[in-house]
């Protein structure tokens, strides 16, 4: 053997030696790809260990979509995205920050498949997305399919603390299905974990169908503009929003007018009959720089919704660290002629006494309810505070 082939194969044997050192990069499509030959005509449990880097292609990745009947279990790596399309999916030991900072786990739909998503975070695991949010439902207007999603956080989720510009918050999850003609949407978010961005946790629903939006709080959220935000706008009338913030849930938000938990119910087509309700159980804490929570509703004289729990729900800036301060606002169009504070002060009684609202409260608690109506004409906003 003559001396350049001695050198050619010296060098290839010491590159052949550091590659398991060095670690071996790997696109999300070949990911996919394995992924997709691990679990083909497999049944129960099929786990999959991925390379140390994964990186996201620069013009598009194809969705990752686990058979029906297999539970995916991906160990290590750090991706750079995850882009999920449905099945039933855990991440164990993963990394996923994009570079960009934008979303780093993004689950999307053509509009024409239903989006089935059952995606269990452990301890181990960290969703990074510095500049925005960590996860997001990505939807077309005019496509929207019918969801199904279940995120079980157990793992560290962060993003962006910061606000930009007006309108612009970034989420640690956000689910947002809006404007749509889908038949059913149903999305529940589970944190037993720890979350931070601008928005902790959102979860948003404005769908013909029947929608149903519940978020479950059993560790700690940290944000800047609201911990927990919860709504739906539906015209089916079994539609629901709800909140539950365990007795080991800890949601902080920190701006001037930021809330630690907000649930609103909406549906303009049955404005004289109730077409959802929503709820509220506190058993932990909520602390927030307007209100610990914060509660939205149309309708007057009923309102659909409902507070319980005797955890603590108060101001940032409150010197008590036991005090509750709760807020509700209810607003009307200026279609609707607005009751006089009497009157809305009796209904108002009526509906914290009927709900439990008042008495399932700890003492102390302060409940401020507020009604505004959307006219010019309308000197302002009728308010009625009570004291537990």
């Amino acid at each position: 053997m003559n001396t350049k082939k001695a050198w050619f194969f010296g060098v290839l044997a010491a590159i052949m030696i550091l590659l398991p050192a060095i670690g071996i990069a790997e696109s999300w499509a070949s990911f996919v790809q394995t992924v997709n030959s691990a679990t083909k005509k497999a049944k129960g449990e099929v786990v999959v260990t991925a390379p140390d880097t994964i990186k996201r292609n620069e013009k598009g990745d194809d969705e990752l979509i686990v058979p029906k009947g297999v539970q995916l279990i991906i160990e290590g790596g750090s991706f750079e995205v995850m882009l999920l399309g449905g099945g039933d999916i855990t991440l164990r030991g993963v990394t996923v920050q994009n570079p960009e900072g934008n979303r780093a786990i993004l689950i999307w739909s053509d509009g024409k498949k239903a989006v089935d998503l059952a995606l269990t975070i452990e301890e181990d695991t960290v969703i990074a997305a510095e500049n925005g949010t960590a996860i997001q439902w990505a939807y077309d207007y005019s496509k929207s399919p019918d969801i199904k999603i279940f995120i079980d956080n157990r793992g560290t989720i962060t993003a962006s603390m910061e606000i930009p510009k007006i309108g612009f918050k970034s989420r640690g999850i956000e689910i947002v299905h809006r404007i749509t003609r889908s038949k059913k949407a149903d999305i529940t978010v589970r944190n037993s974990g720890t979350i931070s961005g601008g928005i902790g946790i959102e979860v948003g629903i404005d769908n013909q169908g029947l929608s149903t939006a519940n978020v479950i709080n059993e560790g700690t959220i940290n944000a800047t503009a609201g911990g927990i935000a919860v709504s739906v706008q539906s015209v089916n009338q079994k539609s629901s929003a709800s909140v539950e913030n365990a007795a080991t849930g800890n949601v902080t938000a920190i701006a001037e007018d930021s809330y630690g938990i907000s649930l609103g119910v909406l549906s303009e087509l049955f404005k004289k009959k109730v077409a959802l309700s929503g709820q509220v159980v506190n058993e932990g804490t909520a602390i927030g720089g307007k209100a610990g929570i914060t509660m939205g509703s149309a309708y007057f004289p009923t309102m659909p919704i409902k507070l319980a729990g005797s955890g603590i729900a108060r101001c940032t800036e409150t010197a008590d660290e036991n005090a509750r301060d709760i807020n509700i606002d209810f607003y009307m169009t200026g279609k609707d002629k607005a009751p006089d504070q009497a009157a809305f002060e009796q209904s108002i009684v009526q509906w914290l006494d009927e709900n439990n609202s008042i008495d399932g409260l700890p003492e102390g608690t302060r409940v401020r309810v507020q009604l505004a109506v959307s006219s010019s004409e309308e000197a302002g906003p009728l308010v009625v505070e009570k004291t537990r």
